[in-house]
């Protein structure tokens, strides 16, 4: 095998290669147990740190044999202490330069064969890499050291990683492909990724190959709609880079703003209201001193933190968001935007949840007819404040037949138009069978609940909201029959 990961040159040939020979090492990953073991072995100070400890540190230097083989001679001569290498990995640490000193604490007291100097190693093969290729994987590197989604690659598109430099990543083994996972392009060592990023740097690269990571990111996010469920493995796998590139270009960059408010709405869809809220939160912060106050993003983030909170259970903490954001809203977007149509039902529907139903009544009764007339009755804001105005409606007044009605013509409406396994085709099957068991039809309401519940376990996480809503519903509606 020849590239940048599996072939370690170095300047210090002439040291092992006084017989004439070059020895070549390939860099594959253990499992975990095996990374241990040799990282281990015969080491005195073995007990310093607990079984769990160790395996954290193997998985620090991503249980590559050449790092754990440098790591664990040190160790074994006491050069290094275990306890000072896991303070230090735990402190964020570069590997690279980690494993370097490692290599130096070692020079004079271990045969000079057992030993290369990582940076230099990788220099040499990277500089094997066409001017493209090496573009390609320093972008990629700014990501993480996880499964890299296919998407991504797609979203950064040809121009920057063209088939031929696909090929030649994989060929190098920049990129390690996985298998039985046509979604998956593979994943790039965290060692490697260190010194690309290095290389980068060096030449004052560095921020233009995270943004052009960013933007690719963001690209990926906006075209894949974050409340089907069918986006949610590809989005979810392409977070961990989100997060990473978010991190590399700062707070107070307006594309990773973007980046982390697309990451903390696609948290929302998959049920982590908690972690929604609290990114949200964090967010705001940085908009607010970086955009303004009056930026449509600072005002994104307001209305996902108001509705964050509500969904992680402070409803009164919500309502109180969403009367701050309301004119706010309006005064910065106008009345008629979309953003502050969904900023008022966002204060109607908050309203009702603190049991405030007349006046969820009064500011979604007005909000239909303005939305109507500006987006038209089939839109899908439209739709849902309509399905509001039945609920609170029927809360505030008792007759529940206008609810009722609603929710069976819109359980076939949204089948029809959003598909069987949606969110909120799931919503309005939960609500069809609140109302029919509000009706007194138990047995019609259980019946409903037992023919969601499978498809929605299916189809979302098992700890997902609305599955457990789901479910109280059958309970509930059980225990009535």
């Amino acid at each position: 095998m020849r590239g940048l990961s599996p072939v370690l040159l170095t300047s210090r040939l002439h040291r092992i290669g006084e017989t004439g020979s070059v020895e070549s090492i390939t860099i594959d990953v253990l499992s975990v147990s095996a990374a241990v073991q040799l990282l281990t072995e015969q080491v005195p100070t073995r007990a310093s740190l607990s079984d769990s400890e160790w395996k954290e540190l193997a998985a620090w230097v991503g249980y590559l044999p050449l790092a754990l083989i440098l790591l664990h001679a040190a160790f074994l001569s006491g050069t290094l202490v275990p306890t000072t290498m896991l303070d230090r990995a735990r402190s964020g640490a570069s590997t690279t330069r980690e494993l370097d000193a490692a290599m130096d604490a070692l020079r004079y007291s271990v045969p000079a064969g057992q030993l290369r100097g990582i940076s230099e190693a990788f220099l040499a093969s990277y500089e094997c890499l066409s001017s493209e290729s090496r573009l390609a994987a320093q972008i990629l590197a700014q990501g993480a050291s996880t499964l890299l989604p296919e998407a991504v690659i797609d979203a950064l598109g040809n121009v920057l990683i063209s088939p031929e430099v696909r090929t030649m990543l994989v060929a190098h083994s920049v990129i390690t492909p996985t298998r039985g996972t046509s979604s998956i392009f593979g994943v790039m060592h965290g060692v490697l990724a260190d010194f690309l990023r290095g290389q980068a740097d060096s030449r004052g690269e560095g921020k233009e190959d995270a943004l052009r990571m960013a933007r690719a990111l963001i690209r990926l996010y906006e075209s894949l709609p974050a409340d089907r469920p069918t986006n949610w493995s590809t989005l979810g796998a392409a977070a961990p880079h989100a997060e990473m590139v978010a991190q590399r270009l700062g707070p107070q960059n307006n594309d990773a703003l973007l980046l982390r408010v697309l990451l903390g709405e696609w948290q929302g869809e998959v049920g982590k209201y908690a972690i929604a809220r609290d990114l949200f939160a964090d967010i705001l912060t940085a908009a607010e001193s970086t955009l303004g106050p009056d930026d449509p993003l600072t005002l994104r983030c307001r209305y996902n933190l108001a509705r964050q909170t509500g969904k992680a259970g402070n409803p009164t903490g919500a309502l109180l968001m969403f009367e701050a954001l309301v004119p706010d809203m309006t005064r910065a977007m106008g009345s008629e935007a979309r953003t502050t149509f969904r900023s008022r039902a966002g204060l109607g529907f908050w309203s009702g949840e603190y049991g405030q139903f007349s006046r969820a009544t009064n500011i979604f009764a007005p909000l239909l007819t303005e939305m109507e007339a500006v987006l038209g009755s089939e839109d899908g804001d439209v739709e849902a404040v309509r399905a509001n105005l039945a609920s609170w409606s029927a809360q505030a007044s008792g007759d529940i037949t206008p609810a009722l009605q609603l929710y069976t013509s819109l359980l076939v409406e949204r089948t029809q138009r959003l598909g069987p396994n949606h969110p909120r085709t799931f919503t309005a099957h939960n609500e069809l069978a609140y109302w029919t068991g509000k009706s007194g039809d138990f047995t019609g309401a259980v019946r409903i609940l037992e023919d969601l519940l499978p498809r929605m376990e299916e189809v979302l996480p098992a700890d997902h909201p609305l599955t457990e809503r789901t479910r109280s519903l059958l309970e509930g509606a059980r225990s009535r029959l």
